[in-house]
């Protein structure tokens, strides 16, 4: 994955959260600054607004550009209960990959998206990371995985 921001302090397996909403909260919490939390969250909802970024398979993409962010930044949650998160396939979202891309940089953000979104397509992906036991685990899951690689470059 061309992601090098993920970090295993970024991903939370097994997280209890009621809400789409409060999803969202919790990826600006892991993404951003404290100081930047506030707008973070705010971008994604305003991205929501426009239309779900749920893939489908019971995975989720929220992503924003932010004003003033130095570098892509993202995280990785895997859910204890699914939620309803308006998807495609209207099937409720236990996998979702948060992404908070500097607002300049409007192809990185297409691409990594792009890239994202192709590896999840992966039935055996999607089913390891719902297995992973660890952050640890579950980065390495995701830094193994091929996207569409004429996109990674």
């Amino acid at each position: 994955m061309m992601l090098d921001e993920l970090t295993p302090e970024r991903i939370s397996l097994d997280l209890d959260v009621p809400t789409k909403k409060r999803t969202l909260e919790v990826i600006a919490q892991l993404c951003a600054p404290a100081s930047e939390q506030a707008a973070c969250f705010q971008a994604l909802v305003d991205r929501e607004k426009l239309g779900s970024t749920g893939l489908g398979h019971g995975v989720a993409l929220p992503h924003a550009r932010i004003a003033g962010l130095e570098k892509p930044t993202a995280c990785f949650l895997h859910l204890q209960k699914p939620i309803q998160f308006e998807s495609i396939d209207e099937q409720a979202v236990d996998l979702i990959f948060g992404l908070l891309v500097p607002e300049s940089e409007n192809d990185t953000h297409l691409r990594i998206l792009a890239n994202i979104a192709s590896i999840f397509t992966q039935a055996e992906i999607r089913e390891s990371l719902r297995h992973a036991s660890s952050p640890g685990e579950a980065l390495q899951i995701l830094s193994n995985a091929k996207g569409d690689s004429a996109l990674a470059s």
